[in-house]
């Protein structure tokens, strides 16, 4: 099962998403979304699929209880986790590593 089969059962989720999402902004976490809790959830599957303790058929009871019984503080590692993986907006695009052996001390010493 791969992550474009759990989208199927996102439709049939969207209460229990929507509630988990409201539930946590009345926590304090006023940015969340349901798109998060869904990314959220569909991440925690992936990893119990490749353990091999999310096995086929899926029951939507099964999905509910998983959206539901997610904590705030899966959602922060989550949310952390994918921030680390994230662009580097400092890492200008097309731009090589820098080298100490390029570095010209004579430009700044003369000056």
């Amino acid at each position: 099962m791969s992550e474009k089969n759990f989208d199927r059962w996102k439709d049939d989720l969207i209460p229990a998403l929507e509630s988990k999402a409201e539930e946590w902004q009345l926590l304090g976490y006023d940015r969340v979304s349901v798109e998060d809790v869904w990314q959220c959830v569909t991440v925690k599957w992936q990893k119990e699929l490749k353990k091999g303790e999310l096995t086929e058929p899926l029951r939507v009871h099964r999905l509910i209880g998983d959206v539901f019984s997610l904590k705030a503080t899966e959602y922060m590692n989550w949310l952390t986790i994918e921030a680390y993986k994230g662009p580097d907006y400092f890492q200008e695009e097309n731009q090589e590593p820098f080298r100490l052996e390029d570095f010209n001390v004579e430009e700044f010493t003369n000056k």
